[in-house]
């Protein structure tokens, strides 16, 4: 699994996991952890991965950082 460490705000850290996500063949799949010391990263994460098809498989505190697993399925 990968891991990006995105401190900052939005844009910024929807930006990070796009071009993840870009950067993927067409049908090819990967998991992922977004580490941020943004907390509201968890909601636009969940939001861009209902408009992308994306999976978002939830948040996790650990300390002062926000652990968002999301699941890169590039389709198009």
């Amino acid at each position: 699994m990968r891991t990006i460490k995105a401190d900052g705000v939005c844009p910024m850290v929807v930006l990070d996991v796009f071009k993840v996500w870009n950067s993927l063949q067409v049908g090819q799949q990967e998991e992922i952890l977004v580490s941020t010391d943004w907390e509201a990263a968890a909601l636009e994460l969940e939001k861009w991965c209902k408009e992308t098809g994306n999976e978002y498989h939830g948040l996790q505190k650990e300390g002062n950082r926000f652990n968002v697993r999301i699941k890169l399925i590039r389709k198009e």
